[in-house]
C-alpha cells in the first residue's frame, strides 16, 4: 500500500500537467478563424437532404467587445441577394483576446437575412477555436430561408 499511493500521486500529477492549455489569441480584424470573407456551399433541406443551388456568402466582421463582434454582408442564392446582419458571441470561455480555458473555446454567430426591408431568414453557426489550427477553411452552418431550414457546409473561397 505504501508503494501504490506515491505511484498514484505521481501519475495523477503528470496527467494534470497535460490538461493545461495555451492562451488562444483571436483578432477579429485579421484572424482567419473568424467567420468573415467569402464562403460558398450547397444547402440541403433538413430531413430530406434535397439540395438547393449554390449559396455565396460575403461577410465582414467588426470587433465589438472581448466576447462579441458584428457581422454584415450578403448571401446570394438562386439569383437573389439578401442582406446579412447580425453578431457573433463567444461562449465556453472563448475570448477575443488571449485567455486560458479548460473547456473548448467557441464562437457562435447568428445573422438576419433581409430582402429589401423584409426579414426573410437567418444564417447561424458556431466554430471551436483551437490554438493549434491557424484558420477555419470550412464551417457547418444552418440556413433558415422563408421558414425552411437547411444544413449548409460553407467553404472559404480563396
Amino acid at each position: 500500500m505504501r508503494l501504490i499511493l506515491p505511484l498514484f500521486a505521481a501519475a495523477f500529477s503528470l496527467g494534470c500537467t497535460a490538461c493545461t492549455r495555451q492562451p488562444v489569441v483571436v483578432s477579429v480584424a485579421t484572424d482567419s478563424r473568424i467567420f468573415q470573407g467569402n464562403w460558398s456551399g450547397i444547402p440541403r433541406k433538413l430531413g430530406t437532404g434535397e439540395a438547393l443551388g449554390e449559396v455565396k456568402v460575403n461577410v465582414a466582421a467588426t470587433y465589438l467587445s472581448p466576447t462579441s463582434y458584428a457581422l454584415s454582408g450578403t448571401l446570394a442564392l438562386d439569383g437573389v441577394t439578401y442582406t446579412l446582419e447580425g453578431a457573433a458571441r463567444a461562449f465556453d470561455g472563448a475570448r477575443l483576446k488571449p485567455q486560458m480555458s479548460q473547456v473548448v473555446p467557441t464562437i457562435q454567430w447568428n445573422t438576419e437575412l433581409r430582402h429589401g426591408d423584409q426579414i426573410v431568414g437567418n444564417l447561424f453557426g458556431s466554430e471551436y477555436i483551437a490554438a493549434t489550427d491557424p484558420k477555419i477553411d470550412s464551417t457547418s452552418t444552418r440556413l433558415v430561408l422563408k421558414s425552411q431550414g437547411y444544413d449548409l457546409l460553407l467553404r472559404r473561397v480563396p
